[in-house]
């Protein structure tokens, strides 16, 4: 009999008596087979125990998966050795089909080992397991540990390399996911970079535009009752940023897609307006602070980006004029205009975007100067003054 001592940089073996291998196999099989027979399970968890009931140490209440503590690290520590014994061993995943239940015991009690995920790929990829139980075993795995980057990457990985993607039902199923994994963990990271994935998977189908606005209806419903949320918030200015950069590709117009708006300046405007009224009325919240000051900072990408490519349109334009000049295509009625007179003013591109830049600055100062005088919390006061401190560095 086997057991692992496990530590952050290695695991050894060594032996330990206590518990049969048949047993450790009957248990295995038993987590396996409930599994496999219930496709809708809720939860999955370690189940603290002392081991003193004569009872199964595997228990399925309402639904949910427990396994009790006791039997964990002998459990775990027969698998983990029969897998790596088959895997230097054998390495013939044809004629060992135990591989399947060994690494689902693993993963769900020690889902950061990298090594019990490529084995599974390869039985996926030869038709030993199916992607319907790959699914289902990380999302029981995020039940237990909703911060698991390794989940995530395995459910990247199915839908690229084995799952069809051709229809959009697999989308509102990675959306519900991702907001399921960010309710059960604060500023779940990792789900709401999930969450960025499977957007830029909708980019790639700009006829689909409503998945694009029920993502973003979902998203700013989810905000409002989690306006601490930084990743949230995170998440919604980059939305709102992936959709003006596919709109200035030609891929929708910015008409089509929330917020509705006619040009990127406006769409980010209307942000800032949504980003206000959260304030007002969530108090208290400086995250909502330093959303704003990163949708400002798209404000002015945004207007640089504009003046770029419209100084190089005016450019184009004034090669062309040269051109005209040099090979005396220019109207005769030029020549008889007086010396005298001279052309009319125009504001230049870099005028325009300083008078633009200008405006949003002046007027996210009187916000956070006007938000500082009217609240009577002194939280809220000293965040409104950072604010409005970080927006007076920014050069008119």
């Amino acid at each position: 009999m086997v057991k692992a001592v496990l530590n952050y940089k290695y695991i050894t073996i060594t032996a330990i008596p206590g518990m049969e291998s048949a047993t450790c196999e009957r248990i295995i099989s038993q987590v396996f087979n409930l599994i496999s027979k219930n496709n809708n399970l809720g939860d999955f968890d370690v189940v603290p125990s002392s081991g003193e009931e004569n009872v199964s140490p595997v228990v399925l209440v309402e639904g949910n998966l427990g396994i009790a503590s006791w039997c964990v690290k002998h459990v775990y520590a027969y698998a983990y050795h029969s897998c790596l014994q088959c895997k230097t061993k054998l390495w013939s995943y044809d004629e060992c089909e135990s591989l399947s239940r060994w690494t689902q015991f693993c993963l769900l009690i020690r889902p950061e080992v990298s090594t019990f995920w490529n084995i599974r790929r390869m039985l996926l990829k030869k038709g030993l397991i199916s992607s319907k139980e790959e699914l289902l075993l990380t999302r029981l795995i995020l039940s237990r540990k909703p911060k698991c980057i390794e989940a995530f990457y395995e459910r990247q990985w199915l839908y690229s390399k084995v799952i069809d993607v051709s229809n959009s039902e697999w989308v509102a199923r990675e959306r519900n996911l991702c907001s399921w994994a960010s309710s059960r963990h604060q500023n779940n990271y990792h789900a709401w970079n999930h969450r960025l994935w499977l957007l830029s998977i909708i980019l790639l189908y700009p006829e689909r535009v409503d998945l694009l606005k029920t993502e973003f209806e979902d998203v700013i419903e989810w905000a409002k009752v989690h306006v601490s949320e930084h990743s949230c918030m995170h998440y919604v200015n980059k939305l709102v940023e992936r959709i003006v950069l596919s709109a200035h590709e030609g891929k929708f117009s910015l008409n089509r897609v929330p917020p509705y708006q006619s040009t990127p300046l406006k769409v980010y405007e209307s942000m800032l307006s949504w980003n206000k009224s959260l304030i007002v009325s969530y108090p208290g919240h400086e995250t909502l602070f330093y959303a704003r000051q990163s949708l400002l900072l798209l404000c002015r990408e945004c207007l640089e980006r504009t003046t770029s490519s419209s100084t190089g349109g005016e450019a184009a334009s004034q090669t062309g004029a040269d051109l005209d000049d040099t090979l005396g295509l220019k109207e005769k009625s030029d020549a008889g205009k007086s010396c005298c007179e001279q052309p009319a003013l125009k504001r230049t591109c870099v005028e325009n975007l300083s008078c633009e830049w200008t405006r949003l600055v002046m007027r996210e100062r009187s916000f956070a100067e006007e938000f500082v005088q009217t609240t009577t919390n002194d939280f809220d006061k000293s965040v409104a003054q950072c604010y409005a401190r970080t927006v007076s560095r920014f050069s008119i």
